[in-house]
């Protein structure tokens, strides 16, 4: 009697020892999988020992967050605001309020001209970024910022049947950093076609410019860019 107590016991405590392990393997298989609220919203983290995590089927860059936790989409909306630091004289026609298409201009042997995602951003960023990068000495003083919709890009892009967008494109200094893609790159003395002059004129024509007009201030206090 006693031994087929024993045996019993042993039975049921075998039985039990394997679902423990079972359900320990289940929860650290899931724990594996899962990403922690706070990884994903707290950029002041390093919250991943890799550059890249999956989050339901989504690839996540760590890098891709603004200061407060907000992801930024590695595709740029059409609805989105882009801004485009402006600087005099070299982007400015004769009148002061007028571009020229040099602002859409690309650097020599390159395809990307710098602007920022306001909506990922602010405008006294925006600001910030512009002035501190100046060159006053290569006639590049900061003068105020530019406002396009990505869509519009594409828009005239399209409609002249060039293959221009936005690209998104972070770097160290600023998160919400992207490119507007023209779709040919300028070689230096080769002159642009005629096309390729259009295209930049009629992104300068269809920009919102605004003066700066407290330049000694931090903070943008020109109206709201749209």
């Amino acid at each position: 009697m006693f031994k087929s107590i024993l045996r019993l016991l042993t039975n049921w405590i075998s039985i039990l020892v394997a679902y423990k392990g079972k359900i320990n393997s289940n929860v650290s298989d899931k724990m594996e999988h899962t990403l922690d609220v706070h990884q994903v919203y707290n950029p002041m983290v390093a919250p991943f020992n890799t550059s890249t995590e999956v989050l339901n089927g989504a690839e996540i860059n760590k890098d891709n967050y603004t200061e407060s936790g907000i992801l930024i989409p590695n595709i740029v909306a059409d609805s989105e605001r882009i801004v485009r630091t402006v600087y005099a004289p070299i982007h400015l026609k004769k009148k002061v309020n007028e571009l020229r298409y040099q602002a859409f201009s690309s650097p020599v042997d390159m395809d990307e001209i710098s602007v920022t995602r306001l909506e990922y951003s602010n405008a006294d960023f925006c600001k910030q970024s512009g002035k501190e990068n100046e060159k006053p000495d290569k006639r590049r003083t900061y003068f105020g910022l530019a406002v396009l919709l990505a869509s519009e890009v594409r828009e005239v892009s399209r409609s002249l049947d060039m293959q221009g967008d936005v690209i998104y494109s972070p770097i160290d200094s600023n998160i919400a950093h992207a490119d507007i893609k023209l779709g040919f790159t300028p070689i230096k003395d080769q002159q642009l076609t005629g096309e390729q002059i259009l295209l930049m004129e009629t992104l300068a024509d269809q920009a919102r410019l605004f003066p700066d007009n407290d330049m000694d201030s931090n903070a943008w206090t020109s109206g709201e860019l749209n």
